[in-house]
């Protein structure tokens, strides 16, 4: 069986990502997929390339 990706709305994201399931979870909504974000916890963090 082949299931079809589906994409979500701004609107449907909210509701879903306000829900109790999401509480204590950090996601984002990047094209048009729910993306959950790693916690870190602790100091902030920066990272970039460099050229030489």
């Amino acid at each position: 069986m082949v299931l079809e990706k589906q994409f979500l709305s701004a609107d449907k994201f909210l509701e879903i990502a306000q829900s109790p399931e999401y509480d204590d979870r950090i996601v984002e909504l990047v094209n048009g997929e729910i993306v959950e974000l790693p916690l870190h916890g602790g100091r902030p963090f920066a990272a970039g390339l460099r050229r030489r």
